[in-house]
């Protein structure tokens, strides 16, 4: 056995199986002033799979915190400290009107330039689809870091394909 369970001063009062559940609920903890502890959260991070053999990431609190950490925790499962749906939408919950900073306004500013094209325009039809063409050594080296993770160089040598009509052209840099 790895520690008794009799002399230990920390009991397991949850379960979770996703170890952000668990660190919101610590939190929670420990924000009410439970020295809340969570376990087997790096097992389960590296592991997922063994989630469930380990018993998922427990919360420990001290023996003589346990009662408390359990109210806190069913409080939380009731919804006692769910936010209220206008401090939701806005994001800026816990904080006094006057303190929020003002809303952006929507749209784009009037002096702002529109964005740039991804790419360049089609010398054949002049679209601005024009997406990079890889070739057969791109393929092979995107094929050789990931199945036996052997890095191979290859230079982006300025190939593009238009999407509207397949027209194939160098780009000088």
């Amino acid at each position: 056995m790895l520690f008794d369970t009799a002399s230990d001063r920390y009991r397991t009062i949850a379960r979770y199986d996703h170890v952000l559940q668990a660190h919101l609920a610590a939190g929670r903890l420990q924000s009410e002033g439970i020295d809340a502890v969570v376990a087997d959260e790096h097992y389960v991070s590296v592991n997922w799979l063994m989630a469930n053999a380990l018993g998922g990431v427990k919360i420990r609190v001290p023996a003589e915190q346990a009662d408390a950490a359990l109210a806190v925790l069913a409080q939380l499962d009731a919804g006692a400290y769910a936010l209220a749906p206008d401090e939701a939408a806005d994001g800026q919950a816990g904080m006094p009107p006057a303190a929020r900073p003002p809303t952006p306004r929507s749209g784009p500013a009037p002096d702002e330039s529109p964005p740039a094209a991804p790419g360049p325009r089609c010398p054949q039809c002049a679209s601005l689809r024009a997406e990079p063409h890889r070739t057969w050594r791109w393929r092979l080296a995107m094929l050789l870091v990931h199945t036996i993770s052997l890095p191979m160089p290859f230079k982006d040598d300025g190939r593009w394909r238009c999407a509207d009509c397949g027209w194939r052209w160098r780009q000088q840099a």
